[in-house]
């Protein structure tokens, strides 16, 4: 058999499997730097302009991964956390997730670590706009904790998402 031709009047009317990618998104060169204040129980997100917006379905699962940059903290040792936060309907939804924990600190010279890549996945509660932010925290009150990304000196910060049919 031939070929099957997609119209617009098809696709609409048209229900995907479970299991395929409707689509994906990105925001690279993120160039904000995220940086706790000495309250260690306050998660710091990343500002909405440098966040990665996506549409997505209620039911739906989204994927998302966020990567580069560079962590630290400087003042003592400590544990420090990343994560990642699915916000929907205006914020009023979230869907947060602890990803990793370093540990780092007062060292002489200060120990930086190199940011990997985090991933994370939820069900979109909600259909329409969902932001994707990064975020990190602090385990030792007193201390910040830096999630650097500049370009020059730590690489920049990169977000890609991908909204998968269930």
């Amino acid at each position: 058999a031939g070929a099957t031709t997609l119209t617009n009047a098809t696709i609409t009317a048209g229900t995907f499997p479970a299991g395929h990618v409707l689509q994906v998104v990105r925001k690279v060169d993120v160039s904000n730097t995220i940086t706790t204040a000495s309250t260690h129980t306050t998660t710091v997100w990343e500002a909405d302009g440098d966040d990665l917006h996506i549409s997505v379905t209620a039911g739906n699962m989204v994927c998302a991964w966020v990567g580069g940059g560079q962590l630290n903290t400087e003042t003592a040792v400590s544990q420090y956390e990343t994560w990642i936060r699915f916000s929907e309907n205006s914020a009023s939804a979230n869907q947060d997730f602890w990803l990793t924990a370093h540990i780092g600190g007062n060292f002489s010279p200060d120990l930086y670590h190199p940011m990997q890549t985090i991933s994370a996945s939820c069900i979109a509660a909600h259909t329409g706009e969902m932001l994707i932010k990064r975020g990190v925290r602090n385990s030792n009150s007193g201390n910040a904790t830096v999630w650097a990304s500049d370009g020059s000196s730590y690489g920049k910060v990169n977000y890609i998402a991908m909204e998968i049919q269930q």
